[in-house]
Formats: structure tokens, C-alpha cells, sequence
């Protein structure tokens, strides 16, 4: 007998290693660089690290990503809304965190989807973590580790560069501690719908 999945969450995890998407990390990641040197941190979950300010869809490279992936997007979300509505970037920002920085666990109320694009990661850099909403499960005695129906910790997204990951704005993730020599860079942006 198989058992039935009830409030189940649903993230979307897509590679996006074309030769194309690598030149256009490089703009990326000189962008956001570039931003780190022009303006002091907008961090809400960082520690240790630098955060842009929450705008950054306006410049052209990242206009020319979310342009990249918008058919990917809209084929992972259209079956979650309706006929005549399409996703909205409604903001997005870099994140840069060196050695021995993280990010809280936190979440992204207001919105409809949250999602990152993992620009450069060196080994132990840092994991992306998603946390069980099942709060309840805190009260259950331990059980058997890594049985997602009964147990109640947080999932390793294993991001890699040029990956993508969607998940509902409500679900509380992190980032682990960057234990290496190099920085780790990525683009986090939020969604909601609009209509067509």
C-alpha cells in the first residue's frame, strides 16, 4: 500500500549549464561585484555577507536571465495558477557571501514564489536548506533519519552553479556556513502572478 501525500511542497530545481547562461553568469557575478563596490549591504537574512538592494531585474544582464528562463518558469508554474494569469518579478537581488558568512533561515512572505540562481559556489561554500513547514513534528520523538514523511529537519537543495530553484515565497530556508577560501554568489529574485 502506498501512502497518500497530503500538504506536500513543491520545489523546482532546473540546470541551466548552456554555453550561453555560463557567459552570461560571468556578466552576472562582474555585476554584482561591481554593486558590492557602489553600495553598502541591504542584508535581511545575511550574516557576515553582503545583500543589494532589491531592484536589481532593471539591469540589463539580469533582465537578459529572467528573459533566459522565462519559458522555463512559466512551463514549471502554469499549472499552479490559471489560464489568464503569467508570473511577475517583483524584485530581485545579489547576494555575496565570503568566508565564514551564512543567511539566516527566513522566508519570503508577500510574494508568490521565491527562487535563486547559484552564480558561483566554491566547495563548502555553503548549501541552500530548506526547512520542514511541519512545525508539529518538533514535538514527535526522534525516527528514523532522512524519511521526509516523518521527519521533521531540513533538505539540502544540492544547488550547483547555473542552477535554478523555485519554491512558494512561505517556505523558511537558509544558507549554511561558508567554510572556504572564496566567495559564494547568487541571484535571488520573488514572483507573483499577473494577468496575460
Amino acid at each position: 500500500m502506498q501512502p497518500q501525500l497530503h500538504f506536500s511542497t513543491p520545489i523546482w530545481h532546473y540546470s541551466c549549464s548552456t554555453s550561453n547562461m555560463k557567459e552570461l553568469n560571468k556578466s552576472l557575478v562582474a555585476d554584482a561585484y561591481k554593486l558590492r563596490k557602489e553600495e553598502r549591504t541591504q542584508s535581511v537574512s545575511g550574516v557576515n555577507s553582503w545583500q543589494s538592494h532589491r531592484s536589481v531585474h532593471s539591469l540589463p544582464m539580469v533582465g537578459a536571465f529572467f528573459s533566459a528562463i522565462s519559458d522555463i518558469i512559466t512551463t514549471l508554474l502554469e499549472p499552479h495558477g490559471t489560464p489568464n494569469l503569467t508570473f511577475a518579478v517583483e524584485g530581485a537581488w545579489f547576494n555575496i557571501n565570503p568566508p565564514m558568512s551564512w543567511n539566516e533561515r527566513h522566508n519570503h512572505r508577500g510574494h508568490a514564489y521565491a527562487g535563486v540562481y547559484i552564480l558561483q559556489k566554491p566547495t563548502d561554500s555553503g548549501e541552500l536548506l530548506f526547512h520542514d513547514p511541519r512545525v508539529q513534528l518538533t514535538a514527535v520523538p526522534a525516527h528514523p533519519p532522512n524519511n521526509p514523511l516523518i521527519d521533521g529537519q531540513r533538505r539540502n537543495a544540492n544547488a550547483q552553479v547555473g542552477d535554478v530553484v523555485i519554491f512558494p515565497s512561505w517556505l523558511e530556508h537558509s544558507v549554511s556556513l561558508n567554510k572556504s577560501t572564496g566567495d559564494r554568489v547568487s541571484l535571488a529574485f520573488n514572483m507573483g502572478w499577473m494577468d496575460k
